[in-house]
């Protein structure tokens, strides 16, 4: 009785959040006896990252540092979304994973109310309830690359199985600031659609805190919108200046405050030269989206070809369409991030298409196989997504892997980091585990992150061979005084790294030590 009195979206934004969290309570279920489950399926690197900006917050920072380097930086306001989420946990009690995941469904719902509300902008309610479906469910075709095109999947993988900026299951499954993020870009083109500037400067502003790298992404939209809207009469150019001027006045200091940051402040530069997302040759992005792709050329065409009303309302699908194209490929270091929730542009576009065009033409040639022919088609759109969903409960049941399980060994080395070591100490160990002191303990670490590491290569060439039994003495001792390293964390990673062992450095002192971990604090003074 109750789901019968629910409206199509909220079935579909329930559905969602219970596909997404079955894995991890099945992970939680699943742990082995010795280990407990990490709390992320995807993407552990990113999602350590997000968890160690989220300890700044629980230890009541607003400024955020990179955890990932040992280079002096001077922090700075960004990274707002989780380091606010870090706030939540400590006024609330919660742990940090409990919380990441509370802000992924309360975002997924949020995201799932706003795509609900700009797709009944373009469509009547029954074409839009399927094209909902596809823009959350869709997926594409890469898999067909393995036989096409072996020589690309050799050195990417098809985009539809990793690329989580650009499919919407998959950044919701993946991370709350994607959900927020969709939800946020979803609605303020909803208000920008009803020239509502209020509900287009608040969501397009916080936008800009989340995403900043879509901020200039809207703005040319709503220019577009705009001076398309004068141009045909329908606003008065001053009725378009002013929220221009609006816009400019909110989103300008934001901008212009990250830019400042990140292209000339001392280390923020170093992390800029290396957060770079290219895109892969276009014939993934082809295959990646063909199903919707496809039937969105046509309603694109349709579109134009009719001009008028329709051209009028379909405008900012078009747009957005056209200018992500543009920016997949522009001379731009986040090219492939520009893919974020095309989806959405993609679905109305595609299922435009099918109502005015392919449906009728299937009924006419197709006759009773009509229904089939669209059944198939809907079972091809989604195929990826359940072969990707597969994947992740096959994650599941791998029980051996370190970034899915933490042994209790491990946790009980994080729990005498987080209790024995102060929060300007630092620490060297290899890359996984560098990522999980930084997510688990607040502390910093030589290695972790491949973009938040700074000079990253170098770093992580380093840290090889500190491990190294060729390696002199005198240059490990260098390389600890150099980075200022506190602590050496010594574990299975660190073992398959090299023979030498940190306990023949007499200045390498031992303080913890279990059946797989040994934590050892650097004495200056030996």
């Amino acid at each position: 009785m109750l789901l019968r009195r629910l409206s199509f979206p909220a079935l579909i934004a329930i559905l969602l959040i219970l596909l997404t969290i079955t894995p991890y309570v099945l992970a939680i279920a699943s742990a082995p006896t010795g280990a407990t489950f990490s709390g992320v399926l995807a993407n552990p690197v990113d999602f350590n990252s997000h968890l160690a900006k989220m300890q700044q917050g629980l230890r009541g920072e607003w400024l955020y540092s990179l955890l990932f380097t040992t280079e002096p930086h001077q922090p700075a306001f960004l990274q707002t979304f989780y380091v606010a989420l870090g706030h939540v946990a400590r006024i609330t009690g919660l742990s940090l994973e409990v919380t990441f995941h509370l802000a992924r469904l309360i975002g997924i719902a949020l995201m799932v109310w706003g795509l609900w509300s700009l797709l009944r902008v373009y469509l009547e309610e029954s074409p839009a309830r399927w094209s909902l479906l596809l823009a959350i469910f869709g997926g594409g075709i890469g898999y067909l690359l393995y036989f096409v095109a072996p020589q690309l999947t050799a050195a990417v993988s098809p985009i539809e199985l990793w690329l989580q900026d650009g499919y919407i299951f998959l950044a919701v499954f993946s991370f709350p600031h994607f959900a927020a993020a969709l939800a946020l870009l979803f609605w303020c083109f909803v208000f920008l659609n009803r020239q509502q500037w209020i509900g287009v400067l608040i969501t397009s502003a916080l936008l800009g805190f989340i995403q900043p790298f879509l901020l200039p992404f809207v703005d040319i939209q709503i220019l577009l919108f705009i001076a398309w809207n004068v141009w045909r009469r329908k606003v008065s150019w001053k009725a378009g200046l002013l929220p221009l001027i609006l816009l400019g006045v909110i989103h300008l200091p934001i901008l212009g405050y990250q830019y400042v940051i990140l292209y000339t402040w001392e280390v923020w530069k170093e992390f800029t030269a290396q957060n770079i997302t290219l895109s892969p040759t276009p014939l993934f992005y082809i295959f990646g989206y063909a199903p919707l792709l496809l039937p969105a050329l046509g309603g694109l065409w349709i579109a134009l070809r009719r001009r008028g009303e329709m051209l009028d309302r379909w405008l900012l699908p078009m747009a957005w369409l056209i200018l992500t194209a543009i920016l997949l490929y522009a001379p731009l270091a986040t090219q492939r991030r520009y893919s974020f929730g095309v989806q959405a542009p993609l679905a109305a576009l595609a299922v435009m298409w099918f109502t005015e065009a392919g449906i009728p033409y299937l009924r006419r040639h197709w006759r009773k196989r009509w229904k089939l022919s669209i059944l198939v088609y809907g079972a091809v759109a989604v195929l990826s997504t359940l072969i990707l969903y597969y994947s992740v409960l096959l994650k599941v049941r791998d029980t051996r892997d370190p970034e899915t399980y933490i042994s209790d060994d491990v946790s009980a080395a994080l729990a005498w980091v987080r209790s024995n070591t102060e929060v300007t100490d630092s620490l060297l160990s290899g890359f996984r585990t560098g990522g999980q002191i930084a997510a688990r303990t607040g502390r910093r670490v030589v290695l972790g992150h491949w973009i938040e590491t700074i000079n990253y290569d170098q770093v992580r060439a380093e840290v090889s061979r500190f491990f190294q039994p060729e390696t002199e003495d005198q240059w490990r001792y260098q390389f600890l005084s150099e980075q200022g390293i506190h602590y050496v964390w010594y574990g299975e990673e660190e073992r398959k790294l090299g023979t030498w062992q940190p306990s023949q450095l007499r200045y390498l002192v031992p303080v913890f030590e279990d059946e797989t971990v040994t934590i050892y604090r650097m004495d200056w003074v030996f």
